[in-house]
């Protein structure tokens, strides 16, 4: 089962690893496809989006067409 292209590097890793640790324990179904592809994608999502946040803080005020501001809070 490959990742699909559209994935980023940190998807496909995800992906990899899903699969991977599904094959040793025989538990890989064709089925299991778009749900093994939901989880890669998701958590690369999470992973990016945490990094953000520990760069930046939280976003306050993220209205598109606004100027967002963040909130660096310990």
């Amino acid at each position: 089962m490959q990742a699909p292209t559209r994935f980023n590097d940190t998807a496909i890793e995800y992906h990899d690893f899903i699969i991977n640790e599904l094959k040793k324990i025989d538990r890989l179904q064709e089925t299991d496809k778009f749900i093994v592809e939901g989880l890669a994608f998701n958590l690369a999502l999470i992973e990016d989006a945490q990094g953000q946040i520990m760069e930046h803080g939280s976003v306050v005020n993220g209205i598109p067409g606004h100027e967002q501001s963040y909130c660096q809070g310990k």
